[in-house]
């Protein structure tokens, strides 16, 4: 009787089985080979503790085919061991560092240039408290920019200035726009008023106070050709003749400012009775600008014999002659006399 295989099983209450213990080699699985066939190694033909598939693909990979090198070569070394506080790592030879002392650069300071040398470059100098608006110069001083020095030559003829022009090319057109200014004088800066009474320097009058001057030059030239007629006029009556008596000879009157001279010389052309008054002007006729303020009488010498006679020069104009004495016809006589009057010939 061939053997027959049993599978034992042994299930509780809650469901849990349990196998009865043996040895593997009794005990078979579903496919009908026993426990120990199943866990004895894979061969490329039959499955073991691994599938036959499985066992192909292992002995297909090559012995170290899974082994890692590290590459040794430049760019791919680690940080060496070793090293000590304040050390760096410093360059040994290609692809290699070593540990080493930190040594710290000195960097020069900076060098002036000199008006033969060029400079060089270096640290800044430190500028000092205060110098935060200023610049470095080339020489290596700080300064300021109010102090900053330009050379440049005049422009050969006037431009006008544009963006992003060199200083010296700016300052060149502004000197000549000031130079041909200078030409013509200044009042291209002066400033403009509009009024005749200003004493301020630099100041130019404005166009509208030229109609002004003109009204006052026209009035003006009015006035003058009214004066003129008017001292026409009085010039003509700087002199006075008196011709009103018969007995005596022509008066004349003179006027110099507000002095007035009276001169009668020559022959009696009638005898003269004594106290006897002549008009040599009648009331009104010698002109206002010869007449004094208040009424004159004078006692002038009128000859070499020691003769006078009563002259009175009245305020409504008119001139008496009297002697105290007879005049014999033919009596010479030179009379002279001068008197001031407060009267204007204007």
């Amino acid at each position: 009787m061939a053997a027959q295989k049993l599978f034992v099983e042994v299930q509780d209450e809650q469901g849990n089985i349990y196998y009865v213990h043996t040895s593997s080699d009794v005990v078979f699985c579903a496919d009908g080979e026993t426990v120990e066939e199943k866990l004895k190694n894979a061969t490329t033909e039959k499955d073991g503790r691994m599938s036959a598939e499985d066992k192909k693909k292992l002995d297909g990979i090559a012995v170290g085919a899974n082994k890692y090198v590290h590459p040794t070569g430049s760019g791919n070394k680690h940080i060496p061991s070793g090293g000590s506080a304040g050390q760096v790592l410093r360059w040994s030879e290609d692809g290699t560092a070593e540990w080493g002392a930190d040594k710290d650069t000195t960097y020069a300071a900076f060098k002036a240039a000199t008006a033969s040398a060029a400079g060089g470059a270096g640290l800044v100098p430190a500028p000092a408290a205060g110098n935060h608006d200023d610049y470095l110069r080339g020489d290596g001083k700080w300064g300021a920019a109010s102090d900053m020095v330009q050379a440049f030559s005049q422009a050969s003829s006037r431009a006008n200035i544009t963006s992003g022009e060199a200083n010296k090319t700016l300052f060149g057109k502004i000197a000549k726009w000031f130079a041909d200014l200078g030409v013509s004088g200044i009042a291209a800066f002066a400033k403009v008023v509009n009024n005749g009474t200003t004493t301020v320097a630099n100041t130019v009058l404005d166009g509208r106070f030229g109609k002004t001057l003109l009204d006052r030059i026209v009035a003006a030239e009015k006035n003058i050709t009214t004066i003129n007629s008017s001292l026409k006029d009085q010039f003509n009556l700087n002199s006075y003749t008196l011709t009103n008596s018969s007995y005596y000879p022509k008066g004349y009157m003179y006027r110099s400012g507000q002095a007035v001279y009276l001169r009668c010389a020559g022959n009696l052309a009638k005898e003269v009775p004594a106290e006897a008054e002549f008009f040599m002007a009648t009331v009104g006729s010698i002109p206002e600008e010869f007449r004094p303020d208040i009424d004159l009488t004078f006692y002038p010498n009128i000859s070499y014999a020691g003769k006078n006679i009563r002259v009175n020069i009245r305020t409504d104009g008119a001139v008496t002659f009297t002697s105290p004495e007879k005049l014999v016809a033919g009596f010479g006589i030179n009379l002279h006399l001068a008197y001031m009057t407060g009267r204007s010939i204007f």
